[in-house]
C-alpha cells in the first residue's frame, strides 16, 4: 500500500513504528499488509459486521447511524486469504 502513515493513537503509532523497523531491517524483501477491515460471518462479535448481523437477526432490519462523510473499505476474509496466498506463492515475506 502506498498510503502515508498517519498514526493517531497508541495502537496506530505502534503499527507505524513496527512497519518502519520491518522496512529498515528487511527493505524490499518484505510485504506489509494493512488489513484492519477484513470481515467474515461474525454474528455475536463486537465488530462492525457482527453488529449488523445481530441487528438483522433480532430486529429483522439493520439500523445504523453514521456520518454521511464517513468512508470505509472492507475486504471479505476469503478474498483476503486468496490475496495473501498469491503473495506467498510469489515468495515474498509477509508481515501482517
Amino acid at each position: 500500500e502506498e498510503s502515508r502513515l498517519n498514526p493517531y493513537d497508541y495502537y496506530s503509532e505502534n503499527k507505524s513504528i513496527s512497519e518502519k523497523q520491518i522496512l529498515r531491517h528487511f527493505g524490499n524483501k518484505s510485504t506489509i499488509l494493512r488489513g484492519s477491515n477484513i470481515f467474515g460471518f461474525e454474528p455475536g462479535r463486537n465488530s462492525f459486521f457482527g453488529y449488523f448481523l445481530d441487528s438483522l437477526e433480532k430486529n429483522n432490519k439493520i439500523v445504523y447511524n453514521v456520518n454521511l462523510n464517513t468512508k470505509r473499505d472492507f475486504l471479505y476474509v476469503n478474498d483476503a486469504s486468496c490475496f495473501i496466498n498469491k503473495i506467498c506463492e510469489k515468495g515474498w515475506s509477509i508481515w501482517c
